[in-house]
C-alpha cells in the first residue's frame, strides 16, 4: 500500500497539534500553546514550488479535501516545509500552560486542555485565530487523559481511575451535582464522541453509549426550546459493552463516520453496520492483523484514507489495499474525523518536527474504504 499524499513539515520541538476552522494550534515542548493561520503557513510553504498552477491546486486541496483539482497519479509525492524561525513570526496568540497537556481539542469555538489538573476551557475567536484573554474556565478538577466534546456543550472525559465522566456545563458555569456524572466506573484513558454515539475504551473493554438526539435549534429559540435541550442533555444514554459474535467484549473500538470498528483479543477487526441502537449487530466481515496480538497496541482512529493504529513502536495506516508505516515511535498523532475540510489530514509529531499529511481521498467513484470515513457522511 502507498496512499498518495502531500506532506507539510514544520520544524520545531512540539508535543501536540490541532487544526480547526483555518487555525493551526501547536503545543510546544516548553508548554507554550500557540495559534497560527493555516492559510499563511500554507502560502509560505507552497511558494517554494515553482509551478504556479500546482501551487494553486495544492493550496485548494490542503484547505478542503473535497477540492480535488489534480491527479495524484501524475505527480510524485509532494513535500513542503517551514522552518522554526518563520513559524515564530507567524504566531497569532499564545497561552502558557503549567505542563504538557494529556490532550487538547477545539470544538464549538472552545479550546479544551486536559492535564493532571483536570479540564480547562478557553474561549476561541476563529475570526482572528486567537485564544481570548479571559482566564480559563475549570470544568473538571481531577486527572483527565482525554476529552471528547460534542454539540451544545456536551462533553465526555476519560478520567483515568475514576472512569468516564460526562459534563454538560453552561457558558462558564457548571453545577457539579447536576452537570457532572460518572458514566462508566472503569479505568479509562480513551473516549470518542461522534453524533449521538460515545465510544469509551476501558480496562475491561469497549463500551458504546447512545445518547438521545438534541432538538434542532430554531431561528429564534424560546424557553420551550431551552427546556427541551436541557432535558435531552441530562437524559441517561443507553450504554452497553461492545461484543463479538461470541458475546466476548471487544478490546477496543472507534468510530468511522456512521460505522463503528472494533478489535477483539485475537487480533480481528469487526464493524457495526450502524450505531443508532444498542441492538445493532456486528458484521462478520473481518480482518486478522497478527501484530495486534504480538505487539503492544495503544490507540486507533479513522480518517477518510483509512484507519490509523498506533503500536508501541510504530504508527501504521490500514485500508483495503494494505498497510503503510507512517512513523516510528511518534511523540503524538491526530486525525480529524468530524471535519469536512480536514478529514484527510493526519498530524504526526516526531522529534523536532510536526508532519501534516493530506491524503488522496477521491471518493468520486462512490466506493468508501471499509476502514475509512465517507467524506459525504460525516456525523
Amino acid at each position: 500500500m502507498n496512499t498518495s499524499s502531500i506532506s507539510l513539515s514544520i520544524e520545531g520541538d512540539f508535543v501536540d497539534s490541532f487544526i480547526y476552522s483555518g487555525t493551526l494550534f501547536i503545543v510546544h515542548a516548553n508548554s507554550q500553546l500557540s495559534t497560527y493561520s493555516w492559510g499563511r503557513i500554507l502560502k509560505y510553504a507552497i511558494d517554494q514550488i515553482p509551478n504556479t498552477t500546482l501551487r494553486r491546486q495544492i493550496n485548494s486541496f490542503m484547505f478542503d479535501c473535497r477540492n480535488f483539482p489534480f491527479d495524484f497519479n501524475n505527480n510524485d509525492p509532494i513535500s513542503i516545509a517551514i522552518d522554526s524561525e518563520t513559524l515564530e513570526e507567524m504566531e497569532f496568540s499564545t497561552i502558557y500552560l503549567d505542563g504538557w497537556p494529556s490532550d487538547i481539542n477545539v470544538y464549538g469555538n472552545y479550546l479544551y486542555i486536559c492535564s493532571e489538573d483536570g479540564v480547562d476551557e478557553y474561549d476561541f475567536d476563529r475570526k482572528t485565530n486567537t485564544i481570548t484573554a479571559n482566564p480559563p474556565f475549570k470544568i473538571w478538577d481531577q486527572y483527565a487523559f482525554m476529552i471528547a466534546p460534542n454539540d451544545s456543550h456536551r462533553l465526555a472525559i476519560a478520567a483515568g481511575e475514576i472512569g468516564v465522566i460526562t459534563a454538560f456545563p453552561k457558558k462558564r458555569s457548571i453545577d457539579y451535582s447536576k452537570d457532572l456524572s460518572i458514566l462508566i466506573e472503569q479505568p479509562s484513558s480513551d473516549c470518542e464522541w461522534i453524533g449521538n454515539n460515545l465510544v469509551s475504551n476501558t480496562s475491561e473493554g469497549a463500551y458504546l453509549s447512545v445518547f438521545p438526539s438534541l432538538p434542532k435549534t430554531p431561528q429564534n429559540p424560546d424557553q420551550e426550546y431551552w427546556n427541551l435541550l436541557n432535558q435531552a442533555k441530562r437524559s441517561e444514554p443507553k450504554t452497553h459493552p461492545l461484543e463479538n459474535e461470541n458475546h466476548i467484549n471487544l478490546k477496543y473500538a472507534w468510530m468511522a463516520g456512521e460505522k463503528l470498528l472494533g478489535i477483539n483479543r485475537q487480533g480481528k477487526i469487526y464493524t457495526h453496520i450502524e450505531t443508532s441502537s444498542p441492538d445493532s449487530q456486528i458484521q462478520h466481515k473481518e480482518r486478522y492483523i497478527s501484530r495486534l496480538t504480538q505487539e503492544r497496541f495503544l490507540a486507533a482512529r479513522a480518517g477518510s484514507f483509512g484507519t490509523v493504529i498506533e503500536y508501541e513502536n510504530e504508527l501504521v495506516i490500514y485500508n483495503e489495499s494494505g498497510e503503510q508505516s507512517v512513523a516510528k515511535r511518534p511523540v503524538n498523532w491526530r486525525v480529524f474525523p468530524r471535519s469536512k475540510n480536514y478529514i484527510n489530514h493526519l498530524h504526526v509529531v516526531e522529534n523536532d518536527l510536526l508532519k501534516i499529511y493530506a491524503f488522496d481521498v477521491n471518493q468520486s467513484n462512490h466506493h468508501v474504504d471499509y476502514y475509512a470515513i465517507d467524506i459525504n457522511n460525516i456525523i
